[in-house]
């Protein structure tokens, strides 16, 4: 066995298409530490200047801005009138040879004319890489000339990366995790290093460009550099050949089978076609920045596996270029590129007629354990891309995947797995992009995603759990996610195996041009493994937290439905949304009947056609919660926001401060409310019968008794009073416990609550001072009697 070992040897490790970076290994294994900025503004104060840049505001305004999210900031650069600049500056130590600066940007007002996005210097102050936002385009100058790149669109985020490399004078872009620029010439060649950059609206211009996520690093890695004993497929006795051309199968087979434990196999710079791979424990494959393994397009190179455990997806698909079967402790890095090849067999990327049986995963994870895949571009899956199924503490991260050609190209579908993270990706597929399903009863749980990009869902779903959803789905975290465009929805959960759900969260997601922003499907279709016995589904507690979307596709709206037929009563429960800010496109001018229960079909949201509220339809839900929910339609629409249809245990919650003031009653700045704010009438006179109040506005969509609710602080048994009224209801005096903390108080006498009987409608409720000094941060309207808030 011929064993190379890499010593003293520059060694180039990048990320492609992504998060790209180089490795220096030393002849002990150490790398330099990597120089490294990471600016998400979201320690900075909202309307201040952002912390470590320098500003120009002659010509505008620069402020951190609660854009696309108040926990996710951006600095916004505006700029009305056309002398004088806007414009940040950001200075770093400088840096000598390759670096990489990467970065997100939207327009939101005047696609116009030219905007600065960014340019860098050199130590002299002279720029070397000019990119411009002119009039719908993304444009890079070649030395003097400048090209228009790719398309940007209005209200759409961008992601940007520039990578320069100091001695050559040249850089390369890359446009939503797409190479657009190869050896770009520099514009000035004098200087040494990269040293600053600017964000500008310059003079004579006009606009609004939002910066956020931007990161400046060099040369020194983000990659795990390759350990242990390392072997080398080019190398004596394996002497694989990248050509793109000569079969290398039995030479890298053979390398896997001989590196020790701890050990890599090391890819360097080529094309190189192989058949199927299968990984062991304890070992690392390492693709190099220039290197390829090119799927061999032949179906029989790819042979099946004996997967023993009962799961409904593990008779699905038992073929992948990279298997992962039965092993622990085993990585997949390195910068380069893993190709399907999937354009070079017509039975891999054909839409009509094809057997996903003998289609490979690009990437099978099964029965494992301890395994990550990082810096890698996966592209041209003939089947789903990344599968890992039944295995545990699987990490994903930092990888670009490009898979779009017709025919079942799912992105990631981690299944029946247990402590997954997925974050730091850009993902452009034709399926669904991040799709998690369960085909047994075999945990399912702990599962993170964040920090994603997702390009596009071609002809599908961005964020999806289901289809197959026999089992559970339990502590799933999908956060900081933009998803550009999807055909069919933007967040899916197709629940209609027999599964349970419990604490699976969407926070801070942000989408447009998908047809249907949210959808939940509950109903029994089946799918399950032949000896496993009927779950019955429990569907709960799942919640939708900054939720943002714009340019929908269709009119449809957003469902959740349960199922109830005369054999099923699947029921959703405990649904939350807090922070909602979608606009649908409305326009319809009837409103359509209630569509027909679930029928055990394919369940898409699309089945069911126009529903009867132009944003959300729920029906068959107990326990639903609103706070601070903003759903508009950009054309008038015969239906309304919200319809419900068999409910129970409505929660809507309302900020104080959103109220009309009136009299002395004041709105209080204060970080421990939950907005932000409250309200109070600060003179302490003790009894008044004055004029402040507070008319908060409510809608209700469910007929039924309600309670009132309020987070107060109430400092003594003499200041904790107010009066209370609900629509046309009498007014009421509202008794609350002393407290020197925000807490939730129930509107009583004293002693029994006050109920109000509603139906559906807009209801004022006025909270009007008896005794002064007592602030009010929050209001709620409930039909649960039972229900407590949390503090």
């Amino acid at each position: 066995m011929n064993q190379i070992l890499f010593r003293k040897r520059f060694i180039g490790f990048a990320f492609i298409l992504g998060f790209l970076c180089l490795t220096i290994l030393l002849s002990d294994g150490k790398a330099f530490a990597a120089t490294t900025i990471y600016d998400k503004f979201n320690a900075d104060v909202t309307g201040g200047t952002p912390s470590g840049w320098t500003t120009d505001t002659s010509g505008g305004t620069v402020q951190v801005s609660e854009v696309p999210f108040p926990t996710d900031k951006s600095v916004a650069i505006t700029k009305t009138a056309t002398t004088n600049a806007a414009t940040i500056t950001k200075t770093f130590t400088p840096i000598t040879g390759r670096a990489i600066i990467e970065y997100r940007v939207v327009v939101t007002d005047n696609m116009a004319g030219n905007k600065m996005a960014p340019y860098i210097y050199d130590e002299n102050g002279n720029p070397i890489v000019k990119i411009e936002l002119r009039s719908d385009f993304v444009r890079a100058y070649n030395g003097a000339a400048n090209y228009a790149v790719s398309g940007i669109t209005l209200n759409e985020w961008t992601i940007i990366k520039v990578v320069l490399d100091t001695n050559t004078k040249k850089y390369d872009l890359f446009i939503d995790g797409i190479k657009r620029v190869t050896d770009y010439s520099f514009s000035t060649t004098t200087g040494t290093s990269a040293a600053s950059l600017k964000f500008s609206v310059p003079s004579g211009q006009t606009g609004v460009m939002n910066i956020d996520e931007v990161r400046i690093y060099d040369y020194e890695s983000l990659v795990t550099p390759p350990s242990g004993t390392i072997i080398n497929i080019t190398s004596a006795p394996y002497n694989a050949v990248g050509d793109g051309v000569t079969d290398n199968t039995y030479a890298i087979r053979q390398a896997i089978a001989d590196v020790p434990a701890g050990g890599t196999v090391y890819v360097p710079s080529g094309k190189f076609v192989t058949g199927g791979l299968d990984l062991k424990s304890n070992m690392t494959l390492y693709v190099d920045l220039k290197g390829t393994l090119l799927a061999k397009p032949d179906e029989s190179a790819f042979p099946d596996h004996d997967e023993t455990i009962e799961n409904w997806l593990s008779g699905a698909m038992r073929r992948a270029f990279i298997y992962i079967g039965g092993a622990t402790n085993v990585r997949l890095d390195g910068g380069g590129t893993i190709d399907g090849n999937a354009g070079n067999v017509a039975n891999w990327h054909s839409g009509a007629s094809y057997d996903i049986k003998i289609r490979p995963n690009l990437i099978k994870i099964y029965n494992s354990d301890t395994v990550s895949v990082k810096n890698l571009y996966l592209k041209d899956a003939p089947a789903w891309l990344l599968f890992p199924l039944e295995s545990n503490n699987i990490t994903i991260k930092d990888i670009v995947i490009y898979s779009i050609m017709s025919g079942n190209k799912d992105g990631i579908d981690p299944s029946n797995c247990s402590n997954v993270l997925i974050e730091n990706s850009q993902i452009y597929t034709e399926d669904d992009a991040i799709v998690p399903k369960s085909g047994s009863a075999r945990f399912n749980d702990n599962v993170t995603v964040r920090n994603i990009f997702i390009n596009g869902s071609t002809a599908a779903n961005a964020l999806k759990l289901g289809t197959n959803s026999y089992g559970q789905f339990k502590n799933y975290l999908f956060e900081d996610v933009y998803i550009k465009r999807a055909q069919i929805g933007g967040i899916s959960l197709a629940l209609v195996d027999g599964v349970v759900t419990d604490n699976i969260t969407f926070r801070r997601i942000n989408m447009s041009k998908v047809q249907g922003a949210l959808f939940i499907q509950a109903g029994y279709r089946g799918q399950k493994p032949a000896s496993a016995p009927v779950i019955t589904s429990d569907i709960k507690n799942i919640s939708f937290e900054d939720i943002k979307a714009r340019n929908l596709t269709s009119t449809i709206g957003s469902g959740f439905l349960g199922n109830i037929t005369s054999t099923i009563n699947f029921r959703l429960s405990n649904l939350s949304f807090k922070n909602i800010d979608i606009q649908y496109p409305g326009g319809l001018s009837t409103v359509p009947a209630s569509p027909a229960e679930y029928d055990g079909t394919y369940p898409e949201l699309s089945k069911y056609g126009n529903l009867p509220a132009y944003g959300f339809y729920l029906r068959h839900v107990d326990g639903i919660t609103l706070d601070n929910v903003n759903i508009s339609a950009a054309s008038t629409d015969a239906r309304q926001p919200i319809v419900m249809e068999d409910v129970s245990k409505v929660n809507v919650y309302n900020e104080a401060e959103n109220g009309s003031i009136n009299g002395e009653m004041q709105v209080v700045n204060d970080s421990t409310a939950s907005g932000g704010k409250y309200i109070v009438t600060p003179n302490p006179s003790g009894f008044n019968l004055g004029n402040a109040y507070s008319d908060l506005t409510f809608q209700v969509y469910h007929s039924g008794t309600y309670y009132l609710w309020g987070k107060t602080k109430a400092p003594t048994q003499e200041d904790n009073s107010f009066f209370i009224k609900v629509g046309s209801n009498p007014e009421a005096t509202w008794h609350m416990n002393p407290s020197t903390s925000w807490t939730w108080n129930k509107v009583t006498d004293n002693v029994n609550p006050y109920s109000f009987s509603l139906t559906p409608g807009t209801y004022t409720i006025r909270v009007r001072d008896r005794e002064d000094g007592t602030p009010i941060d929050k209001l709620l309207l409930t039909s649960d009697s039972a229900y407590i808030p949390a503090n």
